[in-house]
């Protein structure tokens, strides 16, 4: 039976450093003019920090106070009318294109900042010509609560032993075990490292080969 696709967001969809780094471009440029910064410095920290951790490593790197720098970065990062642009691989756009037609995209479930990732879904939006249906967990359980995946599966109706979550992360694993439904790794197509967490990792496209038409 054809399997039913859920999808995490960041790293798994969108490439989250792309976001991040471009309105961190406009915080510099408005609050920090005079400091140059070096992409080489931005990508080796995010890539080998968790996400609290890059933060902290650039401040003190350009020794930037870190209580107003964080407070000044969400506020832009969650600002729609300071939008940037991500640019989606082709990968992906096809992925959730031919999943949408077939009526395989359930949705996304996402742990981030509404706000926030409500930017990055525009951007795959207005990119891939799909709607997505999408769940933001109440904060009283996040990922890997499974209660917002539970009730997006009984809103549609779906079977939990014919669904996927497709994800990035440790928690987006558990989320999925938590839930009963099966796991992919879609990680290393943005992040080589995730491959150390010893999951069997696969392209977007690999979906329809390998899992989606038995």
């Amino acid at each position: 039976m054809n399997k039913t696709f859920i999808f995490d967001l960041d790293n798994t969809l969108i490439p989250e450093y792309q976001f991040l780094f471009r309105k961190l471009v406009i915080l510099m440029a408005t609050v920090y003019p005079n400091t140059q910064i070096e992409k080489d410095f931005l990508s080796d920290i995010y890539f080998s920090q968790n996400r609290d951790s890059w933060v902290q490593s650039f401040c003190k790197h350009y020794k930037l106070p870190f209580t107003f720098f964080i407070y000044q970065y969400r506020l832009i990062l969650r600002d729609r009318t300071k939008s940037v642009l991500v640019e989606i691989p082709q990968q992906v756009i096809r992925c959730v294109k031919n999943l949408d037609s077939d009526r395989k995209f359930a949705g996304i479930i996402t742990n981030g900042n509404p706000m926030q990732q409500l930017q990055k879904i525009d951007q795959l939006s207005m990119q891939s010509g799909v709607y997505f249906v999408t769940s933001f967990p109440q904060s009283s359980k996040p990922k890997p609560h499974p209660f917002s995946l539970i009730e997006m599966m009984q809103i549609q109706q779906l079977d939990s032993r014919n669904c996927v979550y497709v994800g990035d992360s440790t928690i987006d694993y558990a989320f999925a075990k938590n839930s009963g439904v099966q796991f992919m790794s879609a990680g290393s197509f943005f992040n080589d490292d995730i491959q150390t967490y010893g999951w069997n990792d696969f392209s977007l496209d690999e979906i329809f080969l390998q899992y989606y038409k038995f």
